[in-house]
């Protein structure tokens, strides 16, 4: 069921741009290694006359180079593809490039610092566990090249074979290979190195990140809520002054009716009108005084002691909710605050719910108090409305986010409330439970102590 709560959907996180750029950059890599490892050939069997299995290599670079046209088309595909894609490319480079390296030479062959590339291009673009998994993967294929047997090439070619090959004219001896084996320990402690700094600096710069897109957001929210606090402070200026005006000729009405509408019911009906018309007034200014509240501070209000039962009966009662009811722990629980910023921010609470719910839909306001450091009172605010979706639920207390539909909503009650809240030592918040939603604002019971 959808719900109404003061509070935004907000967008999900834009990360497509960013996997995009990442796999553009990789097929242009993986082209350019298409190009190298062409040309490094063709200068290895012109000028170096050594006997390569050019069949063999012909047939590793032209999958590479048909792959990548095939991993093209993922350009126009969804984040979730895209990143599929991004995985598989890496797992396959390092296959292919396994491959070479075992037909030119093995595990003898200089370019086998070439592993080290993916790795570092995989901890820098993949999650961490993806990172982990490719490194343990890259070091496994340098592994198996040791365990492979050599390739010669064609023993038929008047070409000397390749310099770093094992052969029975060139055998390797004990020292080279407990160097070898030492160039793969080597590798394996860099490789492990690498992923795991890599991937912390890649969690402290997506914390920056965050914490810059917080900051950002805070100060776009503080502007917004100045302009409105001027906006709101120029309307409460402006409009003072005639609603004063109405609120006395109203009151000279009324007074004038008092004494001339006795048993006559047209002028009662216009006394009852003018009753009306100074109700009105005081919501009118009441409205005003709460759009001049900065952020949920109380202009000009004392703060002051109260009984809760009490101030919660009677908002509770000017509601008509079929389904509204109250639970009080303690009778006489009190508390030390503006008591009309407390009406704003219950009302508010209760305004959502009922938004949220249907007529036969309950709704139950709880007051309870609970020792420990500092006693705490608990205000919960419950409902059957249907609830609130995860992302919603995270971002519910954000200012300037609505679900309502417009005009119906700013989307400052959750904000304001949990302003409010802090303010007193407490905070608020907001739990998903079986059939709805339940807030919890909470404050210090005397935040003076």
């Amino acid at each position: 069921m959808p719900t109404n709560y003061d509070i935004a959907v907000p967008p999900a996180p834009e990360d497509k741009h960013t996997l995009n750029t990442a796999f553009l950059w990789l097929l242009r890599l993986r082209w350019g290694a298409v190009i190298c490892q062409t040309l490094l050939i063709i200068a290895v069997s012109l000028f170096l006359k050594i006997s390569l299995p050019f069949l063999i290599i012909f047939i590793i670079i032209a999958f590479e180079a048909v792959s990548n046209l095939l991993l093209a088309h993922y350009k126009k595909s969804g984040p979730h593809k895209i990143n599929q894609a991004v995985v598989v490319i890496m797992f396959l480079d390092v296959s292919l490039l396994a491959l070479l390296i075992h037909y030119t030479g093995g595990p003898m062959n200089p370019f086998t610092f070439l592993f080290l590339v993916h790795i570092v291009i995989g901890s820098l673009i993949m999650p961490p566990k993806w990172s982990w998994t490719l490194a343990i993967f890259t070091m496994s294929c340098y592994a198996v090249l040791f365990l492979l047997p050599a390739h010669s090439g064609s023993t038929m070619s008047p070409l000397q074979p390749l310099c770093h090959q094992q052969s029975d004219a060139m055998p390797i001896s004990a020292a080279m290979r407990l160097h070898l084996k030492g160039m793969w320990l080597a590798f394996a402690i860099t490789s492990f190195f690498i992923v795991f700094f890599v991937s912390k600096i890649q969690e402290s710069l997506e914390e920056y990140q965050q914490t810059i897109g917080h900051l950002q957001r805070a100060r776009d929210n503080n502007e917004r809520l100045a302009a409105l606090a001027t906006l709101a402070a120029g309307a409460a200026h402006e409009l003072s002054t005639p609603l004063a005006a109405i609120a006395v000729a109203a009151g000279e009405m009324q007074h004038t009716l008092n004494q001339d509408c006795q048993h006559d019911e047209p002028r009662q009906e216009l006394l009852d009108d003018t009753i009306f018309i100074k109700d009105r007034i005081k919501a009118c200014k009441d409205i005003l005084s709460q759009m001049s509240s900065d952020a949920g501070h109380p202009m000009g209000e004392q703060t002051v002691s109260f009984n809760l039962a009490a101030c919660l009966r009677e908002i509770v009662k000017s509601y008509k909710h079929e389904s509204l009811s109250l639970k009080i722990e303690d009778e006489s629980l009190t508390a030390h605050l503006p008591p009309q910023t407390f009406r704003r921010v219950i009302r508010s609470l209760i305004n959502n719910s009922i938004d949220a719910c249907k007529a036969d839909e309950m709704i139950t306001i709880s007051c309870l108090s609970e020792k420990g450091d500092r006693e705490m009172i608990h205000i919960k605010v419950s409902d059957e409305g249907g609830g609130m979706d995860e992302e919603t639920l995270a971002r519910a207390s954000e200012p300037f986010f609505t679900t309502k539909e417009p005009g119906k909503g700013m989307g400052l009650g959750l904000f304001l409330a949990k302003t409010v809240a802090r303010r007193y030592g407490g905070d608020l918040r907001i739990q998903k439970i079986n059939r709805g939603t339940r807030v919890i604002w909470s404050l210090v019971r005397d935040h003076r102590s």
